[in-house]
């Protein structure tokens, strides 16, 4: 018998779901916030990220800093 957590996804459906919800944790502990960040046919889609939250991605990424 399964016991519930207070996880937001506590049972997962697949390993892309398992996957994207540990992808989301880490974005987060970056300071990055992706709400729109979802398991989508076979693929993690990042849904609509501001400008700031892609610039910082991408630097965490290894990108070099984009000036403006």
């Amino acid at each position: 018998m399964s016991t519930p957590t207070d996880d937001a996804h506590a049972h997962y459906t697949t390993p892309l779901h398992e996957t994207t919800d540990e992808l989301r944790t880490a974005l987060r502990a970056h300071g990055l916030d992706v709400p729109g960040l979802r398991a989508e046919q076979g693929s993690i889609d990042l849904g609509d990220v501001t400008v700031t939250t892609a610039d910082r991605l991408a630097h965490l990424l290894g990108a070099p800093v984009q000036e403006t």
